[in-house]
């Protein structure tokens, strides 16, 4: 539901796209969405509107798996 507190925490999948309020050493597979083979490094900052999905640092896209650490955010 678009406003849902969601927390995630290694071994888990996203279950929307999922703004990042808070995270500890987080560490998300997207290699389904980019084809990317290596973790990406996610932080909860603010970015500019217009950067590319592939860039979006502040995200979790529905269904990347947490590798390592934890998250909370919102749908």
């Amino acid at each position: 539901m678009p406003g849902d507190i969601i927390v995630l925490k290694y071994g888990q999948r996203a279950p929307a796209n999922i703004r990042i309020i808070e995270s500890i050493d987080l560490e998300v597979d997207e290699s389904s969405l980019t084809g990317e083979a290596e973790p990406v490094k996610k932080y909860n900052t603010i970015l500019p509107k217009d950067i590319p999905i592939k860039e979006r640092k502040n995200m979790i896209f529905q269904n990347s798996y947490i590798i390592k650490g934890i998250a909370m955010g919102c749908s």
